[in-house]
């Protein structure tokens, strides 16, 4: 038996609309009930290790704390012999309720889950609430309110809008903020139909990536050791992915 990552689709809702979801086109309507949750505990209990992963996933995980609570009693009670570690993945809007967050803090003391937040930086602007205006000015402000005692980390999708200020965005983010760690998604066939060419485009990257890195060691020496480990990270891996898959 491995370890394994293990995705509970907690549901299809969120309280954002962004053009370019996956599942925004003819999205169902559909949430987990406890009797789903509890079938899929019992096959993951087969078929995965002891200190596997579990992923909390959406549409929008917080619209359900309830859901969160359970399975996080699951994990410590009835599972805990399997030492699971846990994330979430989330646009954290909901953070901004006291109420919701107060509710987050307690939560994570009886079991640390990670938090990955979707914010593809302030040159994108389609991240989208119902009504179509544009939320980056809120996930900023759940960022900040995160910087102050929640650890997280960042999921950046690059697109066509912010793939020229990629570098900016990623320095800025980690110049302002606590970030553990960001992950860079693509949207390939947005940028290769941008660039006529998704190597070349991602190969032109790779450069101001390098000058980036040499900036950020000799300029930003009031960064965290972290944030500078995590930049290069970054790039590493990053362009050693997409130099293994064109």
């Amino acid at each position: 038996m491995e370890n394994t990552t293990n995705v509970i689709y907690i549901t299809s809702n969120c309280n954002l609309a962004c053009e370019y979801c996956y599942e925004e086109q003819n999205r169902p309507s559909k949430t987990m009930t406890y009797d789903d949750i509890d079938r899929y505990f019992e096959y993951i209990n087969e078929h995965s290790a002891p200190h596997s992963h579990i992923v909390l996933f959406g549409g929008e995980p917080l619209l359900y704390p309830n859901l969160i609570e359970y399975i996080v009693n699951k994990v410590n009670n009835e599972y805990a012999y399997k030492q699971y570690s846990m994330s979430m993945n989330t646009n954290g809007l909901r953070l901004l309720e006291d109420e919701i967050y107060e509710w987050y803090k307690q939560l994570i003391k009886d079991k640390y889950i990670h938090l990955n937040i979707s914010y593809d930086g302030p040159h994108s602007h389609r991240r989208i609430d119902k009504r179509g205006n544009c939320v980056n000015t809120y996930i900023e402000n759940v960022l900040n309110k995160l910087d102050n005692d929640i650890k997280y980390s960042i999921s950046y999708t690059l697109n066509k809008d912010n793939y020229c200020y990629c570098i900016e965005d990623i320095i800025e983010l980690l110049e302002y903020h606590y970030i553990e760690k960001i992950t860079i998604s693509v949207m390939y066939k947005e940028i290769d139909k941008m660039a006529e060419n998704y190597n070349i485009a991602l190969q032109h990257l790779k450069p101001y990536f390098n000058e980036i890195l040499k900036d950020i060691i000799s300029q930003y020496v009031h960064l965290h050791v972290n944030c500078v480990n995590i930049v290069y990270l970054i790039i590493r891996t990053y362009m050693e992915y997409h130099h293994h898959n064109p």
